[in-house]
């Protein structure tokens, strides 16, 4: 073997043996702080040419409002009192949707404000801020509902 040959073969197996020791050191200093790393995405050619992929929406915050007629007057949904369909309208961002709503898609660690109102029956709690606490939270508000007594005299 040529001396030149024999330095670079030992010197690659040095190497070889420091990474594996790197390594399993590293590997072990992250397993007593129990940090648990996320892979890394590998971008492919489609991603190149069209772009990324967005969020999943599991990812992000959903908003499920429900109204209802609050003939006892408690706040509290009850067997015999109705769902409301269609009559109540709730602002989030901007965005106008009918009650029931289901809103997806809300941004994670971000504080929304929701405006309801109505001509036939109008909500009897006040507007509600909400904030995304984390990935995926659910958020479901059931509004009590009185009957407007201007409109139906």
């Amino acid at each position: 073997m040529r001396p030149q040959r024999k330095y670079l073969l030992i010197s690659m197996l040095c190497l070889a043996v420091l990474s594996v020791l790197t390594s399993y050191a590293f590997s072990e200093s992250t397993e007593d702080f129990q940090v648990r790393e996320r892979p890394v995405r590998k971008e492919t050619v489609l991603d190149l040419i069209f772009g990324s992929t967005p969020e999943m929406p599991t990812e992000r915050g959903i908003l499920v409002i429900d109204a209802f007629e609050d003939l006892d007057r408690n706040g509290i949904r009850g067997e015999n009192e109705p769902e409301l369909r269609d009559v109540i309208t709730c602002n989030v961002d901007s965005i106008d949707y009918q009650v029931p709503a289901f809103i997806p898609g809300l941004v994670y660690n971000n504080r929304y404000e929701v405006r309801c109102s109505g001509t036939d029956y109008y909500p009897v709690i006040p507007d509600k801020k909400i904030l995304i606490e984390r990935r995926g939270h659910v958020i479901e508000i059931e509004l009590p509902c009185h009957r407007n007594a201007s409109v139906h005299q």
